[in-house]
C-alpha cells in the first residue's frame, strides 16, 4: 500500500517508520527541509537501535528505510496514495487547512486520516469533499513500541473507510480500539485527562515533587494494559509523550513550528 504521511515530526517520523517496516511505500511530507531530515535521522537512528537490539537484522533496516522517499511538497507525497496519515501540530484551524489541501492534491480514491488525539474528526471532514472518507487513527508516542491504535468514526465516515483504517492498524501489529463516537478526547486521552488533573493537584496542595511523581517507581506497579500503560511512567514523563490535544483543550497548546508534528 502507499502511505503518505504528512510531518515528520515527533509522531510522523514514527508512523512513517512503523508503516515501512511493515512493507508499505511511504512519502514522508513536511514544510522545511530541516524538518524531513531531523524526521529522517531519527527514522535512522531508531532502525540502528532495532537492529542493534536484534529485534530486525540489517537487511530488513535497509529495505524499510529504502521504501521511506522524502518531500516538500504535497502534491507529490498524495499524488498516488492510498492512503494519507496526517501527522500535524494540534490546532483546530491548522488541521483544517491541511485536509483542505489533502482533499484538493489526493486522489478520489485516498482515505485521509488524521493522528489527532483529541481533536474531533468530523471537523477535518467537514473541510473536504470526502467526508465519507475521512477517518481518525490516534497512534500513540512512540508509534514503534506502544501496541495500541485508537481508530475513531467520524460522523460521516463510510463502514468501508473504517473497515480499511482498522485493516491498516492490523497490518502495523498493532491492537485496535474502534471509537464509535466522535468525542473530542476519544478514550484514552480522555481517560489521561483526569491522571494528570490529580497529579497536579497532589503536587499544588500536598507540595509533592515532580520528581517523584516522574519516578521509575512508578514501573514497579504498572499495569500491563495497553490503553493504561502510561502509568508506568508516571504523570511528568508521560504528559510531554501523550497526546497534546489534551493539553491544547485544557489550557493552550505549547510552543513548536506548526506542521512538523512536533507538538503532536
Amino acid at each position: 500500500m502507499r502511505i503518505a504521511v504528512i510531518g515528520a515530526g515527533e509522531m510522523g517520523h514514527g508512523v512513517a517508520e512503523l508503516a515501512a517496516l511493515h512493507g508499505h511505500d511511504v512519502r514522508l511530507r513536511d514544510i522545511k527541509k530541516e524538518y524531513i531530515d531531523r524526521g529522517m535521522e531519527r527514522i535512522r537512528w531508531s532502525l540502528g537501535k532495532l537492529v542493534e537490539k536484534k529485534q530486525i537484522t540489517q537487511a530488513q533496516s535497509d529495505e524499510a528505510l529504502g521504501r521511506i522517499h522524502a518531500t516538500l511538497e504535497l502534491r507529490e507525497a498524495c499524488h498516488d496514495a492510498d492512503f494519507v496519515i496526517e501527522a500535524v501540530f494540534e490546532d483546530p484551524e491548522l488541521k483544517r487547512k491541511v485536509f483542505r489541501e489533502l482533499d484538493e492534491v489526493a486522489p478520489p480514491k485516498t482515505i485521509l486520516a488524521s493522528n489527532t488525539s483529541a481533536l474531533p474528526i468530523t471537523d477535518m471532514a467537514s473541510a473536504t469533499k470526502r467526508p465519507k472518507k475521512v477517518v481518525g487513527m490516534h497512534f500513540f508516542n512512540p508509534p514503534m513500541l506502544m501496541p495500541l491504535v485508537e481508530v475513531i468514526r467520524a460522523d460521516t465516515t463510510s463502514d468501508a473507510t473504517l473497515q480499511a483504517a482498522v485493516d491498516l492498524a492490523k497490518s502495523f501489529g498493532k491492537t485496535v480500539v474502534v471509537v464509535k463516537k466522535d468525542v473530542p478526547g476519544f478514550i484514552t486521552t480522555r481517560v489521561l485527562g483526569p491522571y494528570f488533573e490529580q497529579a497536579a493537584w497532589i503536587h499544588e496542595r500536598e507540595g509533592v515533587p515532580i520528581e517523584t511523581r516522574a519516578s521509575p517507581s512508578h514501573r514497579e506497579c504498572a499495569p500491563p494494559d495497553a490503553a493504561v500503560r502510561a502509568g508506568s511512567r508516571g504523570p511528568e514523563e508521560t504528559r510531554p509523550q501523550s497526546g497534546r490535544g489534551l493539553l491544547f483543550l485544557q489550557g493552550g497548546p505549547p510552543e513548536a513550528h506548526p506542521e512538523d508534528g512536533s507538538g503532536v
